[in-house]
């Protein structure tokens, strides 16, 4: 169930209790409860699901269980179709979940005062709302421009935890220069089978490297098998759509750290491509590359206009939700690269027990030659 929503009329995300206010200006203390079937009716057709867009929002009171351990449900937004039944569109993550109150991982409270990073964040955000450059019109536009992307681009998950961690062990495994095993090689009395073994791994597996040559990948395992667990079977966001804006929201936010004067302490920003960059900024970075139409400078000056612009002289203009859509982008490219990996020739393999198998193979090899020599 989503505890807020886009308004139209009032141009921002609001909550029941935010929107009762807003339309209920004159009465005091107001809430949802004093609003009117006229209210209630136009609601449905201004507030649309700040995800998919969908409209037909309804407002469900907040309640208290009458159960042993007490608790409540705020009050939220349910959307429903003319036919009565849940209007979200089926990739939205709201999409049957009325009753679950479920927000987005995706989504960045710029708000928060929790970590320096959304401090400085939310100070800049705020700056750019009062000079102009993007408003929450434009958050949600946002928003309506990653869900269309993942709705375009799906793929089914077919594999499990172990194609991931066949990945895994192919992402760490040592690539030495190519080397062929002879074993007259093994004849030398400080010869390694290990190194050896590793070398002859990489001939026989070599098509699945030539595969991930040039992937530029973080890894991610822990996070890739959660969401292999989670989604198996189920149809998801191709992240391959995302990978132009991804690029240049990276190159946005390492340029700012490197060159704005600001200690967001998460890490350098030559690192962030490795180590992750802060989440706040990247949504920030996306957002201002999103209102520039993805051109690199123009967002590189807009975030110039930004940090020019004196203190904002209302600090709770920054208390909005952004999104940053590259969350779990690492681990996504991880699940698509299991994938195709998976379906190569060789299948899914295990791989200590492919290094103890050739390791044998070559030890036999030399054992069968040095016969033959005698």
């Amino acid at each position: 169930m989503p505890t807020t929503a886009f308004s139209n009329h009032f141009r921002r995300e609001l909550d029941v209790g935010q929107l009762a206010r807003l339309m209920l200006w004159d009465t005091p203390e107001a809430s949802e409860d004093h609003l009117s079937e006229a209210q209630r009716a136009w609601i449905r057709t201004d507030v649309r699901c700040s995800s998919c867009g969908v409209g037909g929002a309804q407002i469900v009171r907040a309640t208290k269980s009458t159960g042993t351990r007490g608790g409540t449900r705020q009050a939220h937004f349910r959307f429903i179709g003319d036919d009565a039944m849940d209007a979200h569109h089926r990739f939205c993550e709201f999409h049957g979940a009325d009753g679950q109150e479920r927000q987005s991982e995706s989504l960045v409270n710029f708000g928060s005062a929790k970590t320096i990073e959304t401090r400085l964040i939310g100070r800049l955000v705020c700056k750019g709302i009062e000079q102009g450059i993007f408003d929450q019109t434009a958050i949600r536009g946002m928003r309506q421009w990653f869900f269309d992307l993942k709705a375009a681009n799906r793929f089914t998950i077919t594999i499990n935890s172990t194609a991931v961690d066949w990945l895994s062990a192919l992402l760490r495994h040592p690539i030495y220069p190519r080397w062929v095993f002879h074993p007259v090689q093994a004849q030398l009395p400080g010869f390694d089978w290990k190194q050896a073994t590793n070398h002859a791994f990489t001939e026989q597996f070599w098509p699945l490297f030539d595969h991930m040559s040039g992937r530029r990948l973080r890894n991610a395992e822990s996070r890739t098998k959660h969401l292999v667990a989670c989604y198996a079977g189920q149809e998801v966001f191709d992240p391959a759509a995302l990978k132009p804006s991804y690029e240049l929201t990276l190159q946005l936010a390492s340029f700012v750290g490197r060159n704005s004067g600001l200690d967001f302490s998460r890490s350098k920003p030559s690192e962030y491509r490795w180590k992750g960059a802060p989440p706040a900024l990247m949504a920030l970075c996306a957002l201002i590359l999103f209102v520039s139409d993805w051109q690199l400078n123009a967002a590189i000056g807009k975030f110039a206009q930004i940090m020019a612009a004196p203190a904002p002289s209302d600090p709770l203009l920054g208390n909005v939700v952004g999104l940053n859509p590259f969350h779990d982008y690492a681990a996504w490219q991880m699940v698509v690269l299991a994938q195709e990996i998976s379906e190569q020739p060789t299948g899914i393999r295990v791989y200590d027990a492919e290094l103890a198998r050739i390791e044998a193979e070559l030890r036999e090899a030399y054992r069968a030659w040095t016969q033959r020599q005698s």
